[in-house]
């Protein structure tokens, strides 16, 4: 049988500066550039996972959608290579939006125990480099800088969902646009919510 998943972002979450925060040089609202979807797909014994990629229009497993009035942004499938191949029962689904290649190695874990825990604490929980020459900081992991607007960020679903996953469903069911059948959505947010760098007067 087949499943697939859309995502969601609000709006809400991409604002980086608080009311009244350390930031009062401007406020940015987030640009987020979001390239991937890696779906896991968890039962009592076992852990599967599709890479999939997003683009904003019909040539990637997944379509970007922005609402003009709310500005939340949808990830929807729709690619048969988006149907994700599974048994019919009850699964746990999980999502690495934008996974760096270190979150994606500590996620690369099979018992499932071993991989709701690296989910929970680890992947998320990264260790700075500490005092090597090229330091690499816990963010480096989890946020990724491309040229001058675009920012690549870790989100992960709020809270993973259950799904009863119906026996018998094609690709081309669970990619409805109408009327999906084994179709779970999920709330998506960034793994990185506030960044605060401090430097010397000197270096300005």
């Amino acid at each position: 049988t087949n499943v697939s998943v859309t995502l969601k972002m609000s709006a809400g979450s991409q604002t980086k500066a608080l009311p009244n925060d350390y930031n009062y040089i401007g406020e940015w609202a987030g640009k987020d550039d979001i390239k991937t979807v890696t779906v896991y797909l968890v039962d009592g014994s076992s852990v599967t996972s599709k890479s999939l990629e997003v683009a904003n229009d019909l040539s990637k497993d997944y379509q970007r959608q922005v609402n003009a009035t709310t500005g939340d942004i949808t990830l929807v499938p729709v690619s048969t290579n988006a149907a994700i191949k599974t048994t019919a029962g009850t699964k746990k689904v999980y999502v690495l939006v934008n996974g760096t290649e270190q979150v994606v190695n500590a996620l690369a874990k099979t018992p499932v125990a071993e991989f709701e825990d690296a989910y929970s604490q680890v992947a998320l929980a990264m260790a700075n480099s500490g005092t090597s020459t090229s330091v690499s900081t816990s963010a480096d992991k989890l946020a990724v800088k491309n040229g001058a607007t675009d920012e690549k960020i870790v989100m992960t679903n709020v809270e993973p969902m259950t799904i009863d996953v119906l026996p018998n469903v094609t690709d081309t069911e669970t990619l409805d646009g109408t009327a999906p059948k084994n179709r779970v959505r999920l709330n998506v947010e960034r793994a990185v919510a506030r960044v605060m760098v401090s430097t010397a007067a000197t270096t300005y």
